[in-house]
């Protein structure tokens, strides 16, 4: 709505679409300390067009306090609109809106703009190229930690781990990285369940049930985790066999990728709703536990999101943090399709959904973002299209970054007050940036990391 609004009055009223500019709504009852956003914009550079906002009532004092009480020296233009100003008023102290030409780059309260110069509001470095060797569908994302980057491709079905520091590629995991008769001896499985499998082999082959399937992974200080479902055979009463999906981890030392132990995971039980198989998330809490997202064949009650602890050769689940799915996937009739789930611990976001749960607390709290209703089926599924989805988040300093997906072709950073779920500013990713279909994540504070559609590796400081 900003985003539309603004660009109107630019290029109706002011004509600045071939240049940089800022907006700035300007309440004169703000404190001294709120205007201090100015202090950056009065060196800027006078090709940058700046526009301020006052309401009506305050056009016969507004000059002598801008130059007087503020201290202002540059040439702004001023439009007064009580309309204007209202629609902008969405906190009440001043804010400031950046465009890149049409682009709208940058939003927040004053006070809290602090960048010299708008020409590095954005840096893009490009940290190496993948080899050609290494090859990657579209349908992929990303996971990081300080030295280490994850892609894991959801159409092959593969994870690409990354060495930052060393800029290369130090390993490939896919289906074929455990072989169904070395997971068999991890795990010791009893010859009757390995000869049951045998028999069945050529018939599992076609389904792609005859292997170790990757179901995720993480990191976790010095270790990479990957969970991963195999096959188990079991006889039942008189001669009937049944395929159940068995959990198992592999833990590896990032230092020494040579190094792994395994840990199985809680068994699926396919009597009781209690026990799920691991599907695609595994998220870390900190060294030793994970939220893991599954689901059931159980109809009735098919999506649980658990903590899990790993202690020795076995991880256990701890507690459960929802057995219900947000309201937004259960109106469209979406249920678990088109679920991602994103953890800034102890935050808890859905891709689709405002809701978000604090994991510790199990409060919950509501963004300021709405996709719009409707029935979903598989025929429209191809057709549907968002107003946002949020791709990753970040906690830190009692505030948390949130990447969002807007309408399927911008990229907006939100951060938000932790304490009071209020927004401190919004920045979109200008167009230049956007034309890499990169696939993003937050690494350090003020700097993203991600991969290009020409499989650069790339890092972004804001």
């Amino acid at each position: 709505m900003y985003k539309i609004f603004l660009l109107l009055l630019l290029s109706i009223c002011f004509e600045l679409q071939a240049q940089d500019s800022i907006v700035v709504k300007l309440n004169l009852t703000d404190c001294h300390n709120c205007y201090g956003g100015f202090c950056s914009i009065e060196p800027l550079s006078s090709n940058i067009k700046t526009v301020l906002i006052l309401r009506e009532s305050d056009r016969d004092i507004a000059k002598k306090f801008i130059t007087k009480q503020i201290g202002l020296s540059r040439n702004y233009s001023i439009v007064y609109s009580d309309s204007l100003f209202t629609k902008l008023n969405h906190v009440l102290y001043s804010e400031i809106y950046v465009y890149d030409r049409k682009e709208l780059i940058y939003s927040s309260n004053l006070e809290s703009f602090k960048f010299s110069s708008l020409t590095d509001l954005f840096k893009v470095d490009t940290l190496f190229t993948l080899p050609d060797t290494i090859s990657l569908s579209k349908a992929k994302r990303i996971t990081v930690n300080q030295n280490y980057m994850g892609i894991y491709d959801l159409i092959f079905n593969e994870l690409t781990l990354i060495d930052l520091s060393k800029k290369k590629v130090i390993g490939v995991f896919n289906n074929n990285t455990y072989p169904i008769d070395s997971v068999y001896k991890y795990v010791h499985l009893d010859s009757l369940s390995i000869k049951l499998f045998n028999i069945a082999k050529p018939y599992l082959k076609t389904s792609q049930n005859d292997v170790c399937r990757l179901e995720g992974f993480c990191f976790t200080e010095n270790n990479l985790m990957i969970a991963g479902n195999y096959p188990v055979m079991k006889r039942y009463s008189g001669d009937t066999v049944k395929l159940i999906p068995q959990n198992i981890l592999f833990k590896y030392s990032l230092s020494n990728l040579k190094q792994f132990h395994t840990s199985q995971v809680e068994n699926f039980n396919e009597d009781s709703a209690e026990f799920y198989p691991i599907t695609r998330n595994i998220l870390p809490i900190d060294s030793t536990r994970f939220i893991i997202r599954s689901v059931s064949a159980h109809h009735t009650k098919s999506y649980k999101l658990d903590v899990w602890n790993s202690k020795g050769t076995l991880v256990v689940r701890e507690c459960t943090i929802n057995s219900a799915l947000p309201n937004y996937y259960l109106e469209t009739g979406l249920k678990d399709n088109m679920l991602n789930e994103i953890v800034a611990y102890p935050y808890l976001f859905y891709s689709l959904s405002s809701e978000v749960i604090n994991v510790e607390t199990h409060d919950k709290f509501s963004l300021p973002l709405v996709n719009h209703k409707f029935k979903f089926s598989f025929d429209n599924a191809d057709k549907l299209k968002f107003e946002f989805q949020i791709v990753n988040a970040r906690y830190s300093n009692k505030s948390l970054d949130v990447m969002v997906i807007k309408n399927e072709e911008d990229i907006e950073l939100i951060k938000i007050d932790a304490s009071t779920f209020q927004t401190i500013k919004e920045i979109f990713l200008p167009k230049q940036i956007m034309q890499m279909k990169p696939i993003l994540s937050f690494w350090t504070d003020h700097l993203l990391i991600g991969i290009t559609k020409d499989n650069k590796i790339i890092s972004i400081s804001y």
